[in-house]
């Protein structure tokens, strides 16, 4: 069988992927398949057996790491005195240090456990000044922190903090007060591992001492990953689509492999130690960058190729990228689902695949000089290899990428010998060195210039939801047609790929326009409210926002969790956005919002309130049609769907501030057929009787309970009177508002309603095709 290697990495991966969705009848099915051919096929029965084996190996692998837990469970929440040894160099941020620490003890209530176990320390700080203690690695510290576990998956398209954390052997956080951080002193991490981290903080000082802070910042960026960039500026690396350069990957191992195979062959060092040379040179590389996925991979198969030159034998890429997968993914097999590694893998996987035919392609333009043929060849191969994973991530494509590519790869190189070479003149001769720093800061600021320039261009990146599964199989198998390995020249094979591609588009297009049942998700928007409504027909409705409290610096609901989430569902525009009420838990994410993605209309409370009046004028200059709610308007959404406006009165006075534009919140009840929802805002009581004061129908299935489960809302009377089957809290994790009060929830019990919680189930998705209704959340 030829490449071995590859199937045995993609059964691998396959038995990863289904620890990861808990299919245990389908690994069961797959097994008895591989035992079949094994009896079946006896002369081949050796790689089937390999692939029972590696099928296996890739599920019960996966289980032991997705179900591992942190040995500090049972300390979750709570405030502990804890001694460790910090193990990598820290990272500052804006608000706080994140540092990685081995602890040795933990002390509990004048209990000391003995737990050596690697987690994450938040150091934070909060004045201006950033942080007054210094911490580097290897030293020992002691301090108080609450012990916390990683987030999963809360919403959809969100990010699985837990996931990621375990990739990197972490399974439990700590939130740190800067105040009770003490260091004790320093010990070693190994010999290697200090020789690395000491010439890396030299290189560091070298770079800081020669360049201004926003070229040292890229350049840090660049060669060892470091997020120290000015957040303006790797938003210009974003849009212009050359973001890549910035996280360390193949292209940076190429660029510094090069550099060093020209040194040795001045130096007229022979094939063995130059490979020795190389290897260390690499083995260093993956010290001081983390040991991320890219360079390890990049380095593999660096290493599998040089040796295939000393002993002259033929290599091949694929082989080589399936060896490198199965090394990476054996000990560490849940970075099969981090973004970085699938980037990484396929965009090496393309360019093997795609670029000598898209190469042949270009060659046949008339002037198409080879050089520039040979960049845009990789570029394209690595991004149509990577673009159904790119728009899963991060739901964007540049298509200006070609061309900012073409300009900042070349300038890139010159940029990297140029710095590398400051960096080892300045050691030697500084002179030298300050003289070729001073040449790189030309080359820096063409970077950050190119940067500027097209990400300010209009419309440079498009946004665009995921692939469905049918549609990536067409486009799939389009590439394979592109690259002429299903060679349509042969009548027979032109004429099956035409009728199998013909069948794919059908199926598509009939999956897209088959009407689907009604679907309200309910956001976890930490302390706020944020509800989805998608409708049969492809109506997208979004009530309320959510917003993070200002303490919470410059992070973004809209970046979080509401733009993520609206693509993940493949929703490019909002038909209409309703503001329950102007406070920043329910409108802030909607501010975000505006310019973020295209709405057609708003809806707002019908009343004189300036901070209102000022965002609906905002709005207005924006072309955003304002609709004014009030008592009685009755939405017609879709076909058979209607919302009815119960609350608030048009007339209504603004007198208490805080209690009365809760008061105020729009309530509206939505009817499907025979089931119908609840939207309430923040109303509390008194708007409660008022409803039912005026015999209002407020009977629905499910409600979202008002005021995010407080004790002002939610009376005996109001739940009375809706009668719901389910009610949905949406309440922010350990919150300071003690939401949901013990009371309301105890009543809702009590009367037999079905609880869910974004606190407890992430978002809670309710699904309904007008009779039936079922519930499902993010969290398991």
């Amino acid at each position: 069988m030829r490449r071995p290697l590859f199937n045995i990495l993609a059964i691998y991966i396959l038995g990863i992927i289904l620890a990861k969705i808990h299919n245990y009848i389908l690994i069961i099915i797959l097994s008895i398949i591989l035992l079949g051919l094994i009896l079946l096929y006896r002369n081949k029965k050796l790689i089937f057996l390999l692939f029972f084996f590696s099928l296996l190996t890739g599920y019960f692998t996966g289980i032991i790491h997705i179900n591992r837990e942190s040995n500090l469970s049972f300390l979750e929440n709570q405030k502990v005195l804890i001694q460790g040894q910090v193990i990598q160099p820290p990272l500052i941020k804006e608000d706080k240090i994140e540092v990685y620490i081995r602890t040795d003890k933990i002390v509990k209530d004048g209990k000391d456990y003995l737990i050596e176990e690697k987690v994450l320390g938040n150091i934070y700080f909060y004045d201006e000044s950033k942080s007054n203690i210094s911490i580097s690695e290897g030293n020992i510290i002691r301090f108080q922190g609450r012990i916390k576990l990683p987030k999963e998956k809360r919403n959809p398209g969100g990010f699985d903090y837990s996931t990621y954390l375990k990739t990197k052997n972490v399974y439990s956080t700590l939130s740190i007060g800067e105040e009770s951080v003490e260091v004790l002193g320093k010990k070693s991490l190994g010999m290697v591992r200090d020789n690395a981290f000491n010439i890396k903080a030299n290189i560091i000082k070298v770079i800081e001492e020669n360049l201004s802070k926003d070229h040292g910042d890229l350049l840090k960026g660049i060669i060892f990953g470091e997020k120290d960039l000015d957040n303006s500026i790797r938003d210009n690396f974003v849009d212009s689509g050359i973001a890549h350069i910035l996280a360390v990957s193949g292209l940076h191992v190429g660029f510094l492999v090069s550099f060093v195979y020209f040194i040795t062959k001045i130096l007229r060092i022979s094939n063995p130690f130059k490979l020795i040379i190389i290897t260390m040179v690499l083995a260093f590389y993956i010290v001081v960058t983390g040991g991320v996925a890219s360079v390890i991979r990049a380095s593999i198969m660096t290493w599998i190729y040089l040796f295939s030159r000393v002993i002259s034998k033929k290599y091949d890429g694929i082989s080589a990228l399936s060896l490198a997968g199965l090394i990476i993914l054996i000990p560490n097999p849940l970075l099969i689902f981090t973004a970085s590694f699938q980037l990484s893998f396929l965009a090496a996987f393309s360019i093997i695949l795609f670029y000598s035919p898209i190469l042949e392609y270009l060659l046949k333009i008339r002037f198409m000089p080879p050089v520039i043929g040979q960049l845009l060849a990789v570029t394209l191969a690595a991004q149509l290899g990577t673009l159904p994973i790119s728009i899963f991530h991060f739901h964007q494509l540049s298509i200006i990428s070609p061309i900012t590519n073409l300009l900042i790869i070349p300038s890139l190189g010159i940029l990297l010998i140029t710095s590398i070479g400051g960096i080892c003149f300045y050691l030697l001769t500084p002179f030298i060195g300050k003289y070729l720093f001073f040449l790189a800061g030309f080359i820096f600021q063409w970077v950050l210039k190119i940067a500027e320039f097209f990400s300010s261009l209009s419309y440079s990146t498009l946004s665009l939801p995921p692939f469905t599964i049918i549609g990536l199989i067409i486009y799939i198998f389009v590439l394979f047609i592109i690259a002429n390995y299903i060679p349509i020249g042969i009548k027979k094979v032109k004429r099956i790929s035409f009728i199998v591609l013909s069948i794919l588009v059908i199926i598509h297009f009939t999956i897209l326009l088959i009407p689907r049942p009604l679907k309200i998700t309910y956001l976890d928007v930490n302390q706020g409210d944020s509800a989805i409504i998608e409708t049969p027909n492809k109506i997208t409705i979004l009530i309320d926002g959510g917003g993070y409290p200002e303490y919470q610096g410059k992070r973004k609901i809209s970046k979080d969790v509401l733009l993520p989430a609206l693509y993940s569902k493949r929703i490019n525009s909002l038909d209409l956005v309703i503001i329950s009420h102007p406070h920043d838990d329910h409108m802030k994410g909607i501010e975000e919002l505006i310019g973020e993605i295209p709405i057609e209309a708003i809806g707002v409370f019908d009343i004189d309130y300036k901070y209102m009046n000022d965002f609906i004028e905002e709005i207005r200059r924006r072309g955003i049609k304002v609709i004014k709610l009030t008592e009685g308007n009755i939405i017609k959404v879709d076909k058979n769907i209607s919302m009815e406006v119960l609350s608030p009165k048009s007339n209504a006075i603004i007198v208490d501030e805080q209690k009365d534009i809760n008061n105020l919140s729009i309530v509206i009840r939505l009817d499907y057929n025979n089931s119908s929802f609840l939207f309430t805002g923040d109303i509390q009581e008194e708007t409660e009787n008022t409803l039912i004061d005026m015999e209002k129908n407020i009977k629905a299935d499910v409600l979202k309970v008002p005021h995010h489960g407080s004790d002002t809302s939610s009376s005996e009377v109001f739940l009375a009177g809706v009668r719901p089957r389910i009610s949905i809290i949406s309440v922010g994790e350990s919150n300071n508002f003690n939401h949901p009060n013990p009371d309301v929830v105890k009543l809702l019990e009590d009367i037999s309603i079905r609880i869910y919680r974004t606190d407890k189930d992430g978002a809670v998705e309710v699904i309904t095709n007008g009779d039936w209704i079922r519930v499902r959340h993010y969290i398991n």
